[in-house]
């Protein structure tokens, strides 16, 4: 249906006989473009989700901006991105990977993940930890960022 959407649309506008402005082509040919089948590796598709996960999880380096429920729902809205910060706790796969992100020794060689959830989405996880006075690091929470796979394919170079 989504392949046949684009096609309709160009021949409804072509049948109105009048002629397409120069936004109206761009609109059609970007419907076109989105309805095409992309193939990626699944090396690729790893490596764009850490990209686009390392990116999101910049916005929020700052634990104040995901107090900030606009810039949150925006992501949600737009792109079906998810933002959570995983504890250990409840045993869903993003607070399994909190946990051993916590039994870790060392909190300054922790790095970020990404793993496949389903068919339909990637979880990018960020280990998050402070300093004590000791200078020791301590992990404290993970940042967990759920990448719906078609939005990565989407957003990756062809």
């Amino acid at each position: 249906m989504q392949k046949i959407t684009p096609v309709i649309l160009l021949i409804i506008l072509a049948s109105c006989g009048g002629d397409l402005s120069q936004r109206q082509r761009e609109s059609i040919k970007k419907s076109i473009d989105d309805g095409q089948i992309r193939r990626m590796t699944p090396a690729q598709l790893t490596e764009s989700g850490f990209q686009l996960g390392r990116r999101v999880s910049g916005i929020f380096k700052d634990d104040s901006n995901l107090a900030n429920r606009n810039a949150v729902d925006s992501l949600a809205s737009t792109a079906g991105i998810r933002v959570k910060i995983l504890r250990p706790g409840s045993g869903s796969i993003g607070e399994t990977i909190a946990e051993a992100y916590a039994a870790a020794p060392d909190a300054a060689e922790l790095t970020d993940n990404l793993q496949k959830i389903g068919t339909d989405t990637l979880l990018y996880t960020k280990p998050v930890s402070y300093e004590r006075p000791d200078g020791s690091q301590v992990f404290s929470h993970a940042l967990g960022v759920y990448l719906p796979v078609r939005w990565v394919v989407r957003q990756s170079p062809d």
